[in-house]
């Protein structure tokens, strides 16, 4: 009985092996430049202070926030509809994904709509309600068995692991994401910097409509005050006269820091530093069958002895 369990275990051993099979584990370790950005969020919340208006903000980009990001409905479905090259053949990740995580095998059914499935789109908006339903469906798949982020908030790192069947996949989700998120990230920063330029913008303009009104103000006032004696109907030129000085005083220092915020923000651009890239960071991870066998066996072993001490207790 007892060589019975040590063959079948270790039969059993080397079919999980077997069932397991072998994946591919890339990993992607990157950045945040918090130099660069707060320095350009600085500059854009200081030109719109400048004008005494509070400028529009995206928040903190730290660590958590790309960690939210990596990990997020948008970018991983969006990361899916790129066109990629694996083994030969250059189609969309989720194509690729379809075979690779072996959904062919899940509908075989010739009657099922899902039945050799293919994304005919390749942008959100532009998804079938099949595909947007499908594309949800991988994603969950992903989150859950695929994609692994790990954060050193005191290094500001990020590394974002991905594991799967095939080893091009790995590489070319994490090289397709990265992209996806420094552009995104990039957006959020310009959007910020075009709305403060606008609201910056309007209040120059409104300054030099002022001086313009304050201008024809002055003249009217002296050319009705041509002829006078008494200091007192100067008043009203008076004050118009310093009106107009301390609007022009204004509009040179808005126009100063106007120009000032715009070359900072233009010039400073914030950039994720790539640290390890997925194609130098590839593991082969599997079970191996000698050891899978060798465990199997043991475990077998161990419980075959102890139905046979438990037998023998109840048999006396």
């Amino acid at each position: 009985m007892l060589v019975i369990a040590l063959i079948l275990g270790a039969g059993i051993g080397r079919l999980f092996s077997w069932f397991i099979g072998v994946n591919y584990s890339s990993t992607l370790s990157y950045a945040i430049q918090n130099n660069a950005t707060s320095s350009a969020i600085s500059s854009a919340l200081s030109l719109a202070s400048s004008f005494g208006i509070a400028g529009k903000t995206t928040g903190s980009f730290d660590v958590n926030y790309f960690s939210e990001l990596s990990k997020s409905s948008k970018i991983i479905k969006e990361t899916l509809l790129q066109k990629v090259k694996i083994n030969g053949k250059e189609d969309l990740l989720a194509n690729h994904f379809y075979y690779c995580s072996k959904f062919h095998k899940k509908w075989d059914d010739t009657d099922d709509p899902l039945y050799q499935f293919k994304f005919k789109h390749n942008t959100i908006k532009s998804l079938t309600r099949l595909e947007d339903s499908v594309l949800t469906v991988y994603y969950d798949y992903i989150v859950d068995k695929y994609l692994t982020l790990t954060t050193a908030e005191n290094f500001a790192f990020n590394h974002i692991n991905f594991i799967s069947p095939n080893r091009d996949f790995s590489i070319a989700f994490l090289n397709s994401q990265i992209e996806l998120i420094h552009k995104h990230y990039l957006m959020s920063i310009e959007n910020m910097n075009a709305f403060n330029f606008d609201v910056a913008t309007r209040r120059v303009d409104s300054l030099a409509d002022a001086i313009r009104i304050a201008d024809s103000k002055v003249a009217r006032l002296k050319d009705n005050s041509a002829n006078t004696v008494k200091q007192s109907g100067l008043i009203d030129l008076n004050n118009a006269i310093r009106e107009q000085t301390l609007l022009n005083i204004q509009y040179s220092a808005a126009v100063n820091n106007f120009e000032a915020s715009k070359t900072a923000l233009i010039s400073t651009a914030p950039v994720i530093q790539v640290i390890d890239e997925p194609d130098f960071t590839v593991e082969v991870k599997y079970f191996d069958p000698i050891v899978a066998s060798i465990v199997g066996a043991i475990i077998l072993l161990v419980m075959a002895l102890g139905l046979l001490f438990m037998m023998k207790l109840f048999s006396s």
